[in-house]
């Protein structure tokens, strides 16, 4: 991620503001990625958002394509904080899990008061699947979390709340693809309601799930 002072008295290219706050800028480019997608968002709608010029927007965060990506990471870095915080919650398994997924919905009304579903999901996904930085931005993040909820069901299992044979691995990858089905359904316009109902079975069936073989 390229890492730009937030303020600076020194003379800058043309078209720099002097005082500049990157956090706010990354806040301001996300959001609109987040509800109009990666290619229904111009060049020309990231200046007018942020009050940046072309050339203080390529100097800061590169072209379209790179500044989409510094977003993903920082909007990562700020996913990652709750959902770590939501794992280390001590409570039964089941009340723990949905902790998470409440960490994660909560996340979607962050910035607009409309629910956008996961930035990954709803937008990277769809719109910059072809991009293999995208591509591996996207699975690191599937990956962390995929570790986090198994982590999460061994600790759990260790306490006696699952059994010795209970298929973690396999209860961890549906955990994940639960929280992905969530993010779209969310976007989809789906009921809060509902999406706890769903959220609330599929946990159920998940920490029943019995090993194979």
């Amino acid at each position: 991620m390229i890492d730009q002072p937030i303020a600076s008295s020194k003379p800058r290219g043309r078209g720099r503001p002097r005082h500049y706050d990157q956090g706010q800028t990354l806040k301001i480019m996300r959001d609109l990625f987040w509800s109009k997608g990666f290619a229904a968002t111009s060049v020309d709608d990231l200046c007018e958002a942020t009050g940046l010029k072309r050339p203080s927007l390529y100097n800061g965060f590169g072209d379209k394509a790179e500044i989409f990506k510094i977003v993903l990471n920082d909007y990562l870095d700020q996913t990652r904080g709750r959902f770590r915080a939501a794992f280390s919650v001590d409570l039964p398994i089941a009340e723990a899990l949905r902790r998470v997924y409440t960490a994660a919905y909560k996340h979607y009304y962050d910035s607009v008061n409309k629910p956008l579903g996961c930035l990954l999901m709803s937008v990277a996904l769809s719109d910059r699947s072809g991009d293999p930085g995208v591509g591996r931005i996207i699975l690191e993040a599937l990956n962390d979390l995929e570790l986090g909820f198994r982590r999460r069901l061994k600790k759990a299992q260790a306490r006696g709340e699952l059994s010795e044979n209970a298929p973690i691995e396999a209860m961890a990858s549906q955990l994940v693809a639960l929280h992905s089905v969530l993010a779209i359904r969310n976007r989809a316009g789906e009921s809060a309601d509902s999406l706890c109902k769903l959220r609330d079975n599929s946990i159920n069936h998940i920490l029943g799930m019995k090993a194979l073989g």
